[in-house]
């Protein structure tokens, strides 16, 4: 008897259990479900999307996927874009949802800066030059933490969740990828830094210890070395100079030129030149054409003196 009780409170709670389980995915996917429904481009891939165009009254940008990459174009010349300033509309076109319909009023429009004359076009563009999503961004909502939008084509507009003005309305500088180094630190094994009065040299021991070569043997600051290493190796610009004059910009016999030695011995050299202004200097990759503005702040880890870098006795 006490078998058959246990048995049945055995199958109450399979079933029991089945049924919470059932339930509960089913209130998932209903929940899934309709925050789908609720986003503005519900069938949004970001593969398919191989050009971006973006308007103001002050400017448009053209980012164009080109064999798998992400571009700039500007005066009919092509630039290396932000991956990361890509991947942030993507996934804020990503996340969009019809949350409060605020108008339908076409006159109200320059009032939350949605017409063409004060407000951000956005235009993410397929293959055969259609349109997957067309929108405008306007003025930040009330709170300063939510953004009116308005869909091409559609009268509604919304107010969002999220400052979202600043993933589209950037300057031509901010699309461009500013990247100048993007090595591993850890393999980095060699650091030369050498101007017209001296040459500082810093190589990677077998164990991965930091020394001093030049100007002289002797220990190094474990700290400031891996500082300089880091700085190096993930080194961004703030600014471009385009068709910057090398001589005057100090790039055809910079004052300080600075090698990087790797693990696998390919070689790195870095040509930093003079002063922009008092507080940016002209730094140009000897394998590339492009002469970027760095600020000083970036550089002082690295153009550090020998007595800087020593370990004291």
């Amino acid at each position: 008897m006490r078998f058959k009780i246990t048995l049945t409170l055995i199958v109450l709670l399979i079933i029991l259990g089945l049924i919470t389980y059932f339930s509960e995915r089913d209130q998932v996917r209903e929940k899934e479900a309709a925050e789908k429904r609720s986003k503005i481009y519900t069938h949004f891939k970001s593969g398919e999307v191989m050009g971006i165009e973006i308007k103001t009254k002050d400017r448009k940008v053209s980012l164009e996927k080109k064999e798998g990459r992400w571009l700039v174009s500007l005066n009919g010349s092509y630039y290396l874009a932000d991956k990361d300033a890509v991947g942030n509309i993507f996934q804020t076109v990503e996340d969009m949802k019809r949350e409060n319909v605020v108008s339908t009023d076409p006159s109200k429009y320059p009032v939350f800066e949605l017409d063409q004359e004060n407000g951000v076009e956005v235009k993410l563009i397929r293959l055969d030059n259609t349109a997957i999503a067309h929108f405008f961004v306007g003025k930040n909502g009330p709170d300063l933490f939510s953004t009116y939008i308005r869909v091409q084509g559609e009268k509604e507009v919304l107010l969002l969740s999220g400052i979202l003005k600043d993933k589209f309305d950037k300057e031509l500088k901010d699309w461009r990828d500013k990247t100048i180094f993007n090595l591993k630190a850890e393999d980095i094994t060699m650091v030369e830094i050498i101007s017209h009065k001296k040459k500082i040299s810093l190589k990677k021991g077998e164990k991965g210890n930091w020394e001093m070569v030049e100007p002289e043997k002797a220990k190094v600051k474990k700290e400031a070395v891996e500082g300089l290493v880091n700085a190096l190796a993930t080194l961004k610009a703030y600014d471009f100079e385009d068709g910057a004059d090398l001589k005057v910009a100090g790039l055809i016999n910079p004052s300080t030129r600075i090698q990087i030695g790797m693990k696998d011995n390919s070689t790195f050299e870095l040509f930093i030149g003079k002063d922009k202004d008092t507080s940016k200097k002209y730094v140009k990759r000897s394998d590339s054409p492009t002469v970027f503005l760095v600020q000083n702040y970036d550089l002082e880890p690295i153009l550090k003196d020998a007595s800087e870098l020593k370990e004291k006795p």
